[in-house]
């Protein structure tokens, strides 16, 4: 990026929630871990956020904001946003006359359905300069919505490099590594009846270890069970992946369904049939072979499987147009208007009544955990 001003050197992350492993936590954690690791200054905000287990990954690279009111949109380049959050800064940046200068505005949607995944109606629509969507389901959900939505791009949560290290076989200690958060009776049935024939099953998730995916998991098993974001972990690894979940599934993915399943996430959406435990513990021994050689085959940078590859894409777009002054004099122009004021306090009104509900029902739940596993509240 050199030493042009324009360059990227701040970044301030938005989403709703952050203190487990899981899908759009993950996407907003590898995604600062990536800026971090090219020297970028990353802060976060999160509605409802655990700072231990934000400390636990980040250290002392990241600043988590508590308050709203510290953060500075005026420190920053270049914004990303999940869910419904950004609209609150913004307006509290409006109403005390703190935006002299505005950053790169990125958007990403991570679900077709989820009420946090949808846009609001004035923010995005009109500050936006990157629209981003998990699948290409999300994306004509998007498009339902009109221009500038109709332009999403595909961002179909795309593999760190970490887990393109390990390619080959010889580091394998589990035959199948199942992950989810969502594993349906008929499949943990299906992993009993493969262990009484020796094979080796290791889960992560809800039922199982509560611990990250890494790198160096995925490499230890011969084939992966999982939906969604852990099918491009392991098909960057060169695994082979069999995708079943509560809403069906593929199976081993292959020639044949890997379009339709990539189109709806990886989430088990493209074929809904279930399947009995039997059924499951059969094609699992019997397809393993021709995933593999699937896997080894597809060309991970055409299909956007790559994290650094689209942010050297995204730090580029966002290089260019912060260096177009015009770009800057619209962007102040357009915040100065009376109308817009109004617009985005209504709508930071919206997303305050989000948050207040959010954390409110957080706080239920966590009381509850605390009651019955003695574990410490989140913050």
């Amino acid at each position: 990026m050199g030493e042009n001003t324009a360059s990227v050197s701040s970044a301030l992350i938005i989403t709703n929630h952050l203190f487990r492993w899981a899908g759009s936590e993950l996407v907003a954690i590898e995604f600062a871990e990536e800026l971090v690791s090219r020297g970028i200054r990353v802060e976060l905000f999160v509605t409802s956020a655990d700072p231990g287990f934000i400390k636990d990954i980040f250290g002392d690279r990241v600043r988590l904001h508590a308050s709203e009111h510290t953060v500075d949109l005026q420190t920053i380049d270049l914004v990303y946003a999940q869910h419904h959050v950004f609209p609150l800064l913004l307006n509290l940046a409006l109403d005390g006359d703190k935006v002299n200068r505005f950053p790169f505005l990125v958007w990403n949607h991570l679900s077709p359905f989820e009420p946090l995944e949808l846009p609001g109606p004035f923010v995005e629509k009109h500050l936006a300069d990157v629209i981003l969507s998990n699948s290409l389901e999300t994306q004509s959900k998007l498009a339902e919505f009109g221009v500038p939505f109709t332009d999403a791009r595909l961002w179909p949560n795309p593999a760190p490099r970490a887990f393109g290290r390990y390619p080959a076989s010889d580091r394998v200690e589990v035959d199948l590594l199942a992950v989810s958060n969502h594993h349906t009776r008929e499949l943990l049935d299906a992993f009993r009846l493969l262990e009484e024939r020796g094979v080796r099953v290791r889960l992560i998730g809800e039922i199982g270890a509560k611990e990250r995916v890494t790198p160096e998991k995925i490499a230890s098993a011969a084939s992966v069970v999982t939906i969604g974001k852990t099918v491009q972990y392991a098909l960057r690894a060169r695994r082979p992946v069999y995708c079943y979940g509560p809403h069906g599934g593929a199976g081993w993915l292959s020639t044949t369904n890997f379009g339709a399943s990539r189109r709806a996430n990886f989430s088990g959406r493209s074929h809904p049939a279930k399947k009995s435990a039997e059924q499951i513990a059969e094609e699992l021994l019997a397809g393993a072979q021709a995933a593999t050689e699937f896997a080894a085959g597809l060309n991970l940078p055409s299909l956007d499987f790559c994290l650094e590859l689209l942010v050297d894409d995204l730090l580029e777009q966002a290089r260019v147009t912060r260096a177009d002054p015009v770009w800057q004099r619209h962007r102040l122009q357009f915040l100065s208007k009376a109308e817009t004021k109004q617009a985005i306090a209504l709508e930071s009104n919206l997303c305050a009544g989000v948050r207040k509900f959010y954390l409110k029902a957080n706080r239920a739940l966590d009381k509850q955990a605390k009651k019955d596993s003695g574990n410490p509240e989140r913050s």
